[in-house]
């Protein structure tokens, strides 16, 4: 008995809607950096603040550690996101190919040509409207952030406090403004 049956009729013609969407590259975007910021902040503070344990917040190595944070986020933002919209265009075209299979009654083949990766890569007057979207949203958090930063510097904390203000303050703008970006794409839009 199989397990799998494939019924040999033939399927409607599909509509344009259809026709099975790509993420777009904002969206992809978006998502790889609401993933990738906390998991990157998480393993800095989880090497850095340990060390507050054993000794004053003045002795606590934190500069490299930092540096290595960011320069990780930078690089892995870029590699995610090439490897994102090669995989995204893979894996679109490959459903596409099975989707048009299935309506057409045919073997599904795939080929995928320069066009689909170019396509990956553009954005609409959309993209475009939600980007500013989030950016606005994370530069008022960021801004939030930069006030608390100048208020402990004023107060004359160790820079240990107030770089690491400031590293979660960029932290949280950047994951907010990467949520409001994912939810203009994923919702309705109205920026």
């Amino acid at each position: 008995m199989p397990y799998l049956v494939i019924n040999k009729a033939k399927a409607a013609p599909m509509n344009d809607d259809d026709t099975p969407e790509t993420m777009q590259f904002g969206e992809r975007f978006a998502w790889g950096f609401a993933v990738l910021v906390p998991i990157v902040a998480a393993i800095y503070f989880a090497i850095v603040l340990p060390q507050l344990s054993n000794s004053e917040p003045d002795n606590v190595e934190w500069q490299l550690p930092m540096i290595i944070a960011g320069g990780s986020i930078i690089v892995l933002t870029i590699v995610g996101t090439i490897v994102g919209v090669i995989l995204g265009v893979i894996g679109g075209t490959v459903k596409k190919a099975i989707v048009d299979g299935i309506h057409s009654g045919n073997e599904p083949t795939v080929t995928i040509d320069e066009s689909e990766f170019s396509a990956a890569w553009e954005s609409d007057i959309r993209d475009r409207e939600i980007e500013r979207y989030g950016d606005r949203i994370s530069y008022a958090v960021m801004a939030s952030g930069a006030i608390v930063v100048i208020a402990l510097a004023m107060l004359e904390l160790e820079p240990f406090c107030i770089g690491n203000a400031m590293f979660l303050a960029t932290v949280i703008a950047a994951v907010w403004g990467s949520a409001a970006k994912i939810r203009a794409y994923r919702g309705v839009f109205r920026g």
